[in-house]
């Protein structure tokens, strides 16, 4: 066996190793089953996400419209949806429709390459085998990352590419050529898939880290022969070419983001929606989720009080060895304390003054929660804990003596993360705010799919207060609902809509809401039936979906016939005895088309909330069909990421013939 075989084994040994420890530590997610990942937001969003993206993935057919939810809304745009995720694509093929389970083991994957990234980086870096392990267990074991994972899972994911972009741009800049060295296009793709995983903060976050590691790297590994011209050339240049390949991978949601942004509102549950374009949240919600002083006591106690897991808490045990990795040699101490001291004025945010400048600062001010930049703080004290433990380590003469040092250090360390984090206080899988409670079959559910049979897609379901049953039910059963769950709506959608809130209100006649859920009596609707605690109810005027314009006796005069609806589009058979204007329900959005009888036929636009197209006399197939503009360029942006990494690959291969 080659010295490359040799290394390829060990690396694949060291692979499995961290998927080993990771299935051990979260073995509660697994075996037995009593904690688990789907919980919060993940319950609300990711897990029908990951069902709507399965059923079309695996159907090969790009998930770029849901019907079952508001008044429709492209679904790639929002890009909490990872809708062009590779990972997720892949997995959904291998595995099927998504379950609780197989998503929890999704994210553990996740965890493992993030525990495996880390230690190539830390590797790197020049710590050892079992050192860099005890890293990346810090790294993503407890902490933001952790706390992110049950909360986020997009987020989560994009935050584990963070070892592998550092470790990759590390390697491209060590290259003779860093411009146009394989590894460093790996750093762009890695980069990309931060943003593909579904939210822009791992995106931004991770941006920062590498341009300050490249400030480092340029420092660092100058060479006194060369001019400082030459240098920074050669660092600018390895970014533009992270970039470059960052864009042409992340080009097909970026634009179909910006999109969908332009037309819609963001963080739709303050008191006055911003236009997501408008990236700034007001100041006053953007201190809420901040560091106060007293919280930095927390790396010690484990206690703070900022929301959504704003803490410095490591365990004890890491952060005695981080405070040993202050006493090794070299530059990078001093690099990691610098971005930490950054990153903690930014997540104390308007308790200082740095913190009001953060908060214009462009880019950052993106990401409305500044402790969300904390899991940097975290991936700076695990390369130091790692460090530390590596210095204790070097003290002890015999192999067998420092490989017993680690696996306490490791079981101390572990010990201390499941008492203060996942899964000791992860949600347990009886709670009713998981996947595994809220998606069983219920009666309820059963009637409402049901109903929807009798009339396929041409009605609509309310459900007040909205959490009576899963707001995006729609994505995993067989019926749609008025409103969803997640930080965007249309405005166009949203404006109709908060005209009027009431249960008579027209608007709800107009989105075709019918059914009503509610856990209230309500004397002024039609009462259908009961379900535990849950009272379902009929609205007396609700339009259907599909429907003719015009006065009733012009409606009359048509009829809608077969409706079939498809991935990203929908087919009905109409008939009228004179031209009609037929109204279809769904956001008037670009991308849509129609065709008549096969022939092309202009949307009517001066309607600003739904699509009309008039229909001629006779019997007519009208087919409806979204074709975003950006799918073809973003497709070729892919493939032509593709080819330059696969000639930067044969590039490197040439050159050590």
């Amino acid at each position: 066996m080659n010295s490359f075989s040799r290394r390829i084994t060990s690396e694949a040994a060291m692979a499995l190793l961290c998927l080993a420890l990771t299935f051990i530590f979260f073995q509660s997610a697994l075996f037995p089953r009593t904690k688990t990942f789907q919980y919060g937001d993940n319950m609300l969003q990711y897990y029908p996400w990951m069902h709507k993206l399965a059923d079309d993935w695996r159907a090969l057919a790009p998930p770029l419209w849901d019907f079952s939810v508001e008044g429709g809304f492209p679904f790639s745009g929002e890009w909490n949806t990872a809708a062009f995720y590779p990972v997720n694509i892949l997995y959904v093929w291998l595995t099927g429709i998504p379950t609780p389970v197989k998503l929890d083991v999704l994210i553990l994957f996740h965890f493992a390459a993030a525990m495996w990234g880390m230690s190539l980086f830390l590797r790197q870096r020049g710590v050892e085998r079992w050192p860099s392990l005890f890293g990346g267990a810090v790294f993503c074991w407890i902490g933001p990352i952790a706390h992110r994972a049950s909360g986020q899972a997009n987020i989560f994911a994009g935050l584990i590419y963070l070892p592998w972009i550092l470790y990759f741009f590390e390697r491209g800049f060590a290259a003779k050529n860093a411009w146009r060295n394989f590894w460093t296009g790996l750093a762009g793709l890695t980069l990309a898939l931060s943003l593909l995983a579904g939210h822009p903060q791992p995106f931004i976050h991770n941006s920062l880290m590498l341009g300050l590691f490249a400030v480092f790297l340029l420092f660092e590994k100058r060479k006194p022969v060369l001019s400082w011209t030459i240098d920074l050339c050669r660092a600018v240049s390895a970014l533009l070419t992270v970039a470059v390949i960052a864009f042409l991978f992340a080009y097909i949601q970026l634009a179909s983001s910006h999109e969908y942004f332009a037309r819609a509102y963001r963080w739709i549950g303050l008191a006055n929606p911003v236009k997501a374009l408008q990236t700034m949240m007001p100041l006053e919600v953007y201190n809420r989720y901040s560091l106060s002083f007293p919280d930095v006591f927390s790396v010690i106690t484990g206690r703070s009080g900022a929301l959504d897991g704003g803490t410095l808490y490591i365990t004890i045990t890491a952060l005695i060895c981080a405070c040993l990795g202050l006493g090794v040699p070299g530059t990078w101490r001093w690099f990691v304390l610098t971005i930490t001291g950054f990153i903690l004025l930014v997540a104390l945010a308007g308790h200082t003054p740095f913190g009001w400048l953060a908060y214009r600062l462009p880019l950052l001010n993106m990401v409305r929660e500044p402790v969300r930049i904390l899991y940097l703080y975290q991936f700076c004290f695990a390369t130091l804990a790692a460090s530390g433990l590596q210095m204790a380590l070097n003290g002890i003469p015999r192999r067998g003596g420092r490989f017993t040092i680690f696996v306490i250090v490791m079981s101390i360390f572990a010990c201390e993360a499941q008492e203060n984090g996942f899964p000791s206080r992860g949600p347990s899988t009886n709670s009713p705010l998981t996947a595994d409670q809220a998606y069983r079959k219920t009666p309820l559910i059963t009637f409402l799919e049901e109903r929807n049979r009798a009339d396929p897609g041409m009605y609509r379901v309310l459900a007040r207060p909205k959490d009576v049953i899963p707001p995006n039910s729609g994505d995993v059963f067989g019926f749609s609902t008025v409103l969803g769950y997640r930080s965007s709506m249309l405005i166009g959608y949203f404006d109709l809509l908060n005209t009027d809130w009431s249960f008579s209100s027209q608007a709800f006649d107009q989105v075709g809401a019918r059914y009503v859920v509610t856990d209230k009596p309500n004397g002024d609707l039609t009462f259908l039936s009961s379900f535990n605690d849950l009272l379902l109810y009929e609205r007396p005027a609700p339009r259907p979906v599909f429907r003719w314009s015009g006065s009733p006796d012009q409606a009359a005069a048509g009829t809608i016939g077969l409706v079939e609806w498809r991935r990203n589009g929908v087919n009905l058979q109409v008939a009228t005895n004179q031209p009609l204007k037929l109204t279809f329900a769904e956001t008037n959005y670009p991308g849509w088309h129609v065709r008549i009888n096969g022939v092309a036929t202009a949307i009517d636009s001066r309607w600003p909330h739904f699509m009309s197209v008039t229909v001629p006399s006779g019997t007519s197939t009208v087919q409806w069909s979204y074709r975003p503009w950006w799918l073809i360029p973003g497709t070729c942006c892919w493939l032509l990421g593709a080819v330059m990494l696969t000639a930067m690959k044969l590039s490197v291969l040439r050159e050590r013939r």
